[in-house]
């Protein structure tokens, strides 16, 4: 197809047929005097009727024209100084708020819809129709004879009282359409058709009523107003001027009549003008030699740009990887001051933290561009003050801070290694002898290896585990994977299937922890009473992975996801939804004595392990909820703190170093507690408690097992084996409702 087979007069064909307003041709209502509108009017089949009109400064109106039998095309002049221009236009609409029952199609430039100063000649178009199909037209596709840079906006409009209660398709034509004109003329007609939901070009907005505010598709994009709400899943939103001072660039181009030159008592000097070219992709300001077209210019001290502030390049392309191009201004780049092309953000603040940096993060990133709302010049997005004021970033919340702190120091951590080795590397002709030189390059760098050999070794999930997970599980990962260093046996089997209802068991106590502690009874708790109580059974991996369960229901959806419950909530999910419900059968096999037999026992094992590994790759939470034994602990009521000594639980050996800390809370001596990465520290007694076994002499984590014998017995995550329950360790197990009351 050519450029010529899908137009304008297309679209508005189309479009009305979709409406039901085709019964009689539409009426096209222009102007003589500019070529434009002689251009336009080319672009309309003859047949139409065209009432070519002078603009009668005694009559300006088009209330004339309209007729309820079919549409009125009107395509107003476009020619005129800029203000008097739009005040005309807007006085050739009928009144504000009058009733017409005609509709009304009509071609304006972009900037018509986007502007602020078209702000008065919308608010009086829409309070008398409202918008039901919007175009976002090249010129191309109108005529060849106007410049490729203007794009239009085809409006079909219906009564306001009508067109409130429908939907509004709004459909961008791209600026290369001439290649795949098909594809996007069928994408048009089929948005035409639908009722609710996005094509490739277009989208449905349902129920929506326009006023004087700019229309810009972003601005009312169903999927972008999705994902700017979804923003403050990082935390909040806030408007980018509460973080910075968003100020104008500090030099112009002199208009005639005007000059640079300031008031004698004002300090000046000359200083370099930042164009948009000197802002480079990598954050910096490109460096000039005086020969390259930089200009100097006298600029008084009060506007020009300051050590720590950024300078914004204000046109935006619009590729798929573009983001803002910004650079920091440092005190190599002074003194200058910001041209033409450039905006400048001052922080509020001086200080630098890792909300800043978040926050200059997501404005590199492509993601800004997508959703913010701009003007568009030639293909390119165009940022002023207001628009870049009114731009809303994501703000972290204080877990978010937290996460940012912990990669910032991550980050420097290793700078910190590569700039020791890379001053090894550079010093090893200063020593004074060769000799001692071979010393300090083979001592040092053995350091540096084993430090990068350390942090390697937390690469696999295995050393990850079995470093980085709380004891518990760790402890019990190395006595698995002992289990299956010997090859293919049933007992390296049976390990992978005791592991994993050693960790649902784990994860069961925490998440019944956190429930209490928020004050939210499950119903799974009180049948493992009735249960155990009842000495009809002992818990097993069925009730755990029940109390994992009820997590996600409608119980828990008000809590946050970064809570210590909300990761619990979304551990074991759809992701290895399979996963888990093979190895609880598994599982239950074994109980139930339904053995592997010894042929497919070495596809069991390798279809558990891969099962697992799934499991705890989606578990990656756990190293971030310390587990900690407060071994003692004094409370201060004047300061109203305490200083606590206490064991962190974490890696695979169960003799672990004692360390002490300052906390803001009373804390049990005596107790398990889960702290997560804000530092708040949640008591998870008596769901599991610290002992040490009589049958092994080590400390272990215990759970509830059974009742035998009248006795509540416990059993170790680490190594299984049973312990009978203290009598206060009872009256607590009793007071969650853990055991029914005696």
């Amino acid at each position: 197809m050519t450029i010529n087979a899908y137009g304008v007069a297309d679209i508005l064909t189309d479009a009305l047929k979709a409406l039901g307003l085709c019964e009689k041709p539409p009426r096209l209502l222009s102007y003589d005097g500019d070529d434009v509108s002689g251009w336009i009017n080319c672009a309309f089949p003859l047949e139409w009727e065209h009432l070519v009109q002078a603009v009668d400064p005694s009559d300006p109106t088009i209330e004339a024209f309209l007729d309820v039998r079919s549409p009125l095309v009107w395509v107003p002049p476009l020619l005129g100084p800029r203000g008097e221009h739009i005040d005309a236009l807007t006085e050739m609409l009928p009144p504000q708020d009058s009733q017409r029952e005609g509709s009304l199609v009509v071609l304006l430039p972009l900037n018509a819809l986007t502007q602020r100063a078209w702000g008065n000649f919308r608010q009086r178009l829409f309070s008398i129709w409202q918008p039901r199909v919007v175009c976002d037209i090249p010129s191309s596709m109108i005529s060849p004879a106007i410049h490729s840079a203007f794009r239009f906006m085809l409006v079909l409009l219906k009564p306001a009282e009508v067109a409130s209660e429908l939907d509004t398709k709004f459909f961008r034509f791209p600026w290369e359409t001439a290649p795949r004109i098909g594809d996007v003329a069928d994408d048009f007609k089929r948005l035409m058709r639908m009722k609710g939901g996005q094509t490739e070009h277009g989208f449905v907005v349902r129920g929506e009523v326009f006023d004087g505010s700019p229309l810009h598709f972003e601005s009312v994009d169903p999927k972008l107003r999705s994902m700017r709400r979804e923003l403050a899943d990082f935390g909040s939103t806030r408007r980018l001027d509460d973080l910075y001072e968003v100020l104008p660039p500090g030099h112009r181009p002199a208009s005639p009549g005007r000059t640079d030159a300031h008031p004698a008592e004002e300090e000046q000097r000359s200083v370099r003008v930042l164009q948009g070219r000197d802002i480079l992709r990598t954050g910096t300001i490109a460096d000039t030699d005086g020969e390259d077209g930089t200009q100097f210019v006298t600029v008084p001290l009060d506007r020009q740009l300051e050590p720590g502030d950024f300078v914004v390049r204000a046109l935006v392309g619009k590729r798929p990887r573009d983001g803002l191009v910004l650079a920091e201004v440092t005190a190599e780049d002074l003194p200058a001051a910001a041209g033409s092309g450039v905006l400048v953000l001052r922080p509020r603040t001086r200080s630098r933290g890792p909300i800043h940096d978040f926050v200059l993060a997501y404005l590199r990133s492509p993601r800004c561009v997508e959703l913010s709302i701009l003007d568009q010049l030639m293909g390119h997005m165009r940022l002023s003050v207001r628009s870049l004021s009114e731009l809303l970033v994501p703000y972290p919340d204080e877990e978010m801070i937290t996460a940012l702190t912990h990669l910032q120091e991550v980050k420097n951590k290793m700078q910190g290694w590569q700039d020791e080795a890379d001053e090894l590397l550079t010093s090893v002709f200063d020593e004074e002898s060769a000799k001692a030189a071979r010393k300090r390059i083979i001592g040092e760098g053995r350091i540096l290896r084993q430090r990068a050999n350390e942090a390697d070794s937390l690469t696999p999930l295995s050393g990850r585990i079995r470093k980085r997970f709380p004891l518990p599980l760790a402890y019990r990962w190395r006595a698995m994977e002992a289990a299956l260093s010997g090859g293919t046996s049933r007992e390296g089997y049976e390990a992978i299937l005791g592991f994993f209802e050693v960790l649902s068991a784990y994860l069961a106590q925490i998440a019944v922890a956190m429930a209490a502690n928020a004050g939210i009874k499950l119903q799974e708790v009180d049948d493992i009473a009735a249960k155990v109580g009842a000495g009809r059974g002992g818990t097993t991996v069925g009730d755990w992975l029940a109390i994992l369960e009820s997590t996600k229901g409608k119980k828990f959806r008000a809590l946050d996801d970064d809570t210590v419950l909300g990761e619990i909530r979304n551990a074991l999910g759809p992701e290895v939804a399979e996963a888990r419900v093979w190895l609880k059968e598994a599982r239950n096999d074994k109980a139930h004595e339904r053995p592997v037999d010894d042929v497919q026992l070495p596809a069991a094992i390798q279809a558990a392990k891969g099962y697992l590994d799934q499991i705890m790759e989606d578990l990656s939470f756990l190293p971030d909820l310390s587990l900690r034994f407060v071994s003692d602990f004094q409370w201060d009521d004047i300061t109203e703190t305490g200083e606590v000594s206490y064991e962190e639980l974490v890696g695979d050996h169960p003799v672990v170093p004692a360390s002490t800390g300052t906390v803001d809370r009373f804390l049990e001596k005596g107790s398990l507690y889960i702290v997560d990465p804000l530092d708040r520290w949640h008591r998870i007694r008596p769901f599991l408690v610290r002992e040490r076994c009589p049958e092994c002499k080590t400390w272990s984590t215990f759970y509830l097992d059974r009742r035998a014998g009248g006795e509540i017995r416990l059993k170790s995550l680490e190594h299984g084996h049973v312990i009978v329950a203290k009598p206060h360790v009872v009256r607590a197990l009793e007071a969650v409702s853990y055991l029914p009351a005696n």
